[in-house]
């Protein structure tokens, strides 16, 4: 009898496995090869599922984003504000081993989104979705009083995206300099002068 093959989870074990080599060692030292070699897969097989190295560029970029997002709604929980916005960005910054491994794999997305619409696309639609959700925590802050009350909501979403993007670079050259704490304490200064009225208090 044929053994049956459950193909969505073995693309999301391809997929798995792919971004974890990338992170280990570069998108451009990565080859079609060395990912079936280790999935012991023929790279018909691999084909099958994807037919490039960009393909598997993009489905890891977008398993990693995913993987963002579910760490988000779990630490959000009921929270709202200034709470909200600091719990969502911790979950994208660099802090931990894992985020650090991802960030490695968001470098080179970020480099194939300069030449390619399919690849600016995606990051388009995802950038913006996050950008919205800051909207929506810094518009709850300033109804609440968290927030000053002449702050450029828009203006400011969008400047605390790059710094987290900035960080992301940071912890893939220079990681050394960008322990969790330094980069905890971007985000206390960013929150604390650019969004805070009246000054906040640190939280724990």
């Amino acid at each position: 009898m044929p053994k049956l093959v459950n193909h969505e989870a073995r693309r999301n074990l391809i997929v798995e496995t792919t971004w974890r080599i990338i992170a280990r060692q570069g998108f451009q030292s990565t080859t079609m090869r060395e990912i079936s070699t280790e999935m012991g897969l023929t790279h018909g097989a691999l084909s099958h599922y994807f037919a490039s190295k960009d393909d598997l560029l993009l489905a890891s970029y977008v398993y990693v984003f995913d993987r963002t997002n579910k760490r988000i709604e779990a630490r959000l929980g009921n929270r709202r504000g200034l709470e909200a916005l600091q719990a969502m960005a911790e979950e994208m910054m660099p802090l931990g081993d894992e985020q650090r491994l991802e960030a490695r794999v968001v470098l080179p997305f970020w480099e194939r989104c300069v030449t390619s619409e399919r690849f600016a696309a995606v990051h388009g639609e995802g950038m913006e979705g996050l950008t919205s959700q800051f909207v929506r925590f810094l518009e709850e802050a300033v109804v609440s009083g968290e927030a000053t009350q002449n702050l450029d909501v828009p203006k400011t979403a969008r400047t605390l995206l790059g710094l987290i993007s900035g960080m992301q670079v940071l912890a893939v050259l220079t990681s050394s300099d960008y322990p969790p704490r330094v980069l905890k304490q971007m985000l206390e200064d960013f929150l604390d002068d650019c969004v805070a009225h009246p000054r906040r208090e640190h939280s724990e």
